[in-house]
């Protein structure tokens, strides 16, 4: 017993002693505890509380925040007495050692445009800083396409501009006839001359379910307004809906109306009302092409010319406006391609068009047109092409030969067509004799000279070479069923070669004949895109074809599209040409589709693409899905 009094004592003088060399700011007060009062205190309690006081002491002050970085701002293209009402929106997102990080803050802008705010410290370490600075909604009286800057702004000290530019807020109407509002109609501004519409496209809007438009234009002083009805190129299949109730797409042409323009007179920081846009009827002028003799031709091309004075407008759709007076416009293309020889022209009354046909079929050569015809709407008129009617066909040791090109030289150009599955061509000539170059795939040309006392038909032998067959195996995830080859001939010089190659089963290969030689073939979809299979990635390799044939082992790749819709400001997409990006894959170029706000991207492998414009601004990332066409909607400010 006195054995355990002597150590008891001895521990608690050691704890005493402990306690007096630590300095008291250092001792925490300990915290209230359930502990039961009078219970002595333990030697473990004790040494407990000494480890925690020591690892208070050596634990190091948290870091500190790294200072926010102020920077300034000044809004450029203000109007006296106009000020700027929306707030403007900052984004930041920087790449700070591995990671990714952002920041949106908001400022308002005094009377002078100048505006300041404040960027977390993070900034400063950025490896890759993107700066956006825009508008956080419309402003009634001005348009602000925003600014971007990069890591540079943090070693700028002048402010950073954001331009804007003052408006024209102009509201009106589009009705027909009857005085019943057009939807989806177009809405065009230009600056007025002499009362006629003058140089390029201000501003550009659709209409409501109404009719009802609000279009903001970028200028003051004499404008003048086109209204366009919805044409069958603006149809998209899709029908998008903007923020003020404007509508895109309507799905059904008005063929049955035609443009109007108005003039008025805008200013700046003011809402106009515009005249009522009631469009007119048009006046038709039915124009057929025949071959001589009165037969039916399959289809022709028909140049449009005018012989009055008119201005030629840009538009948005697919075709340019003509303009010879405000309530006299019409929409006619320059060239038009005729199926089945007849098309209907919608032209203002009384106006004079000139009209030239030519021929325009794969076998069917049209190297004279008819002379010049001028008609004025409306109108109906019947024009028949020139020349006499000889037919060419290629054979080799007696076997047509389809694929053949056949060359008509006639200064200051060559006219080309190519003989159909039977080997035959038409060619519409006039009453000289003429020299044709015909030359089979893989052969030498051979020159034939036709004279008016030739016996029609005409068989050429074409040169003769040697084939063997070309069979082509697949793998593939799924069955392909079809495709289309082009051969490139590497060895011989001539045209190239397009098979449409089809099977039924998918174990059994694809086999063409070719000449013996050097090729460079390119696999694609077949044209029609009618089957799943029109989702095949295009490739190519090169391929040599030997006196006993050869095989060729093809490793097909699945794909699909995708189809980019804008809203928005659809100017700010179609300034530039648009592609897509893929790490490791070459940069694919989209199409624009019939309607300007939606383009379309060609069969790509499954994955993410970066959609760009030229320059690398990002708009979206597109997801390409194997076997099917999906719809990206991009959002412009």
């Amino acid at each position: 017993m006195t054995t355990m009094l002597k150590i008891g004592c001895a521990a608690l003088a050691a704890a005493t002693v402990l306690l007096c060399r630590a300095p008291w700011g250092d001792v925490p007060i300990p915290a209230a505890t359930d502990t039961t009062i009078g219970a002595p205190a333990t030697a473990a309690d004790t040494n407990a509380a000494v480890r925690d006081t020591a690892t208070l002491r050596q634990a190091p002050p948290p870091p500190e925040a790294p200072a926010p970085v102020a920077l300034r701002g000044q809004l450029v293209g203000l109007v006296d007495g106009i000020r700027w009402q929306p707030r403007i929106e900052i984004r930041a997102k920087g790449r700070v050692d591995d990671a990714w990080l952002e920041q949106e803050v908001l400022a308002v802008a005094d009377p002078t445009g100048a505006f300041s705010f404040e960027l977390p410290g993070w900034v400063r370490q950025a490896r890759v800083l993107d700066l956006r600075l825009g508008a956080s909604a419309s402003d009634p009286y001005y348009d602000c396409q925003g600014a971007r800057f990069d890591a540079e702004v943090l070693r700028r000290h002048d402010p950073l501009a954001v331009p804007v530019k003052a408006i024209a807020k102009l509201m009106g109407r589009v009705v027909d006839d009857s005085g019943i509002g057009i939807p989806a109609a177009q809405v065009c501004a230009y600056f007025a001359l002499q009362g006629l519409p003058q140089g390029p496209m201000l501003a550009c809007c659709n209409t409501d379910s109404d009719g009802h438009y609000t279009l903001r234009a970028p200028a003051e002083g004499e404008l003048v307004l086109l209204a366009l009805p919805m044409e069958p190129a603006q149809l998209s299949g899709m029908r998008l809906q903007l923020e003020n109730g404007a509508i895109m797409d309507t799905g059904q042409p008005r063929t049955d109306l035609l443009p109007l323009a108005v003039s008025v007179r805008a200013g700046y920081g003011q809402p106009t009302q515009v005249p009522e846009h009631r469009l007119p009827a048009p006046s038709p002028v039915t124009v057929t092409v025949v071959m001589p003799a009165g037969v039916p031709i399959e289809a022709a091309q028909l140049s449009v010319g005018y012989p009055e004075d008119h201005q030629e407008l840009p538009t948005r759709s697919a075709y340019r406006a003509q303009v010879w007076s405000l309530d006299r416009c019409a929409i006619v293309p320059s060239d038009l391609r005729l199926e089945r020889g007849t098309t209907v022209l919608r032209l203002p009354a009384g106006v004079r068009v000139q009209l030239r046909p030519r021929a325009l079929h794969d076998s069917l050569l049209s190297c004279f047109a008819s002379p010049e015809t001028e008609v004025a709407a409306p109108a109906s008129c019947t024009l028949t092409l020139k020349g006499s009617l000889r037919t060419l066909t290629a054979r080799r040791r007696g076997v047509p030969v389809p694929g053949a090109q056949v060359d008509v030289p006639m200064h200051p150009r060559t006219y080309s067509t190519s003989t159909d599955a039977r080997g035959r061509c038409q060619l519409l000539l006039d009453d000289m004799p003429h020299t044709v170059t015909v030359q089979a795939f893989g052969g030498t040309p051979v020159r034939v000279h036709l004279t008016p006392e030739q016996p029609d038909p005409i068989f050429v032998e074409v040169s003769t070479t040697d084939e063997a067959p070309l069979t082509i195996a697949t793998r593939s995830r799924l069955p392909v069923l079809a495709m289309t080859l082009e051969f490139h001939s590497q060895s011989s010089p001539g045209p190239p070669r397009t098979e449409h190659l089809r099977r039924s089963d998918p174990t059994r290969p694809f086999v063409v004949d070719l000449p013996i030689g050097t090729y460079r073939i390119v696999m694609s979809a077949p044209s029609d895109g009618s089957t799943p299979d029109a989702f095949l990635v295009s490739n190519w390799r090169h391929v040599t074809v030997e006196s006993s044939g050869s095989t060729e082992d093809w490793t097909v790749e699945h794909g699909g599209r995708s189809r980019v819709e804008f809203q928005g400001r659809i100017g700010l997409a179609l300034a530039e040409p648009l592609q897509l990006r893929r790490r490791g894959f070459e940069t694919a170029q989209l199409t624009a589709n019939e309607d300007p706000t939606t383009w379309l991207s060609p069969i790509l492998s499954p994955g993410d693409y970066t959609l760009q414009q030229r320059g690398g601004f990002a708009l979206a990332i597109v997801h390409i899905t194997a076997l099917q066409t999906s719809t990206i909607r991009v959002r412009l400010p």
